[in-house]
């Protein structure tokens, strides 16, 4: 593991056993079937892709299945996020509500596809690729909340967020305080609370942004409530507004399934915190 930690790159560092209460037979469709839905739950709590690989299906003691291909979707080991605590009982807890929403056919596809977008924004290397990714996932969240309908943008993603109890949250200090700053000065109609930054940072890397000149049309005007002008970020704030679509993402997902438990805080970066999200 030290090596991993220090090089990166793949390596067997589980080995787990599928089977049936009182060792009853089953199909492989149905091996493959619970394999791919414990892939995407370890997919959440890694936040990278960790899908089971390299499997042997046994009867009697003789192989009956063997799929040692090795393509199964997996990151390299890295150094990225995870919102997931050591305690295993908690991941047993976040399993169980994972499952119930698995069996909700509302949801089952859909969460399929934010994963997919989750995955992608916590292993970017590039901060602009993870905001979209990021950005994209909260609006999936709202169409599966009905909101697909609800505009602007950061008032579809506000109402998701709010299905948690999250649009409460206050964004990170330095974040707030230039984005507050500069919305008092050019778009006073705003607040510099989560949902309208995310917006308006995702509008900024997919249309551009501009320093706002008296008279100069170019800044994307009318595209949200008012003049959605935004303002260059410095480096540093834009990871940190990363950070936060990525927290906001990951607790909207934690909400989904109902969990009591802990876990790390990306924002604040503290260990094991206790949550109630239900």
């Amino acid at each position: 593991m030290e090596e991993l930690d220090r090089e990166g790159g793949y390596a067997i560092t589980h080995v787990g056993v599928l089977r049936q209460k009182e060792k009853r037979l089953f199909k492989v469709t149905e091996a493959i079937e619970q394999i791919g839905q414990l892939g995407f739950f370890l997919t959440l709590v890694e936040g990278k892709w960790s899908f089971p690989m390299l499997l042997v299906g046994t009867r009697n003691g003789e192989i009956v299945f063997r799929d040692l291909s090795a393509k199964a979707r997996i990151n390299q080991w890295g150094g990225n996020w995870r919102w997931s605590p050591s305690d295993a009982k908690y991941l047993d807890v976040a399993y169980k509500g994972f499952v119930s929403l698995r069996n909700d056919r509302n949801w089952r596809e859909l969460i399929a596809i934010i994963l997919e977008f989750y995955a992608r924004a916590n292993t970017y290397s590039t901060v602009e690729l993870s905001v979209l990714d990021s950005f994209t996932a909260l609006d999936r969240l709202a169409s599966g909340y009905s909101l697909e309908d609800v505009n602007p943008a950061s008032k579809r993603i506000r109402q998701a967020l709010a299905k948690g109890g999250l649009e409460t949250q206050s964004p990170p200090k330095e974040l707030y305080t230039f984005y507050d700053d500069f919305y008092k000065k050019n778009c006073p109609a705003k607040t510099a609370d989560c949902a309208t930054i995310l917006a308006d940072f995702r509008n900024g890397v997919v249309h551009g942004n501009r320093v706002i000149r008296p008279g100069d049309k170019r800044n994307r005007p009318n595209l949200e409530d008012g003049d959605s002008s935004n303002p260059p970020l410095p480096f540093s704030l834009m990871i940190t507004a990363m950070e936060l679509g990525l927290w906001c993402l990951e607790m909207s997902l934690l909400y989904l399934l109902r969990y009591n438990g802990q876990y790390n805080d990306r924002l604040t970066r503290k260990q094991e915190v206790p949550i109630n999200l239900a």
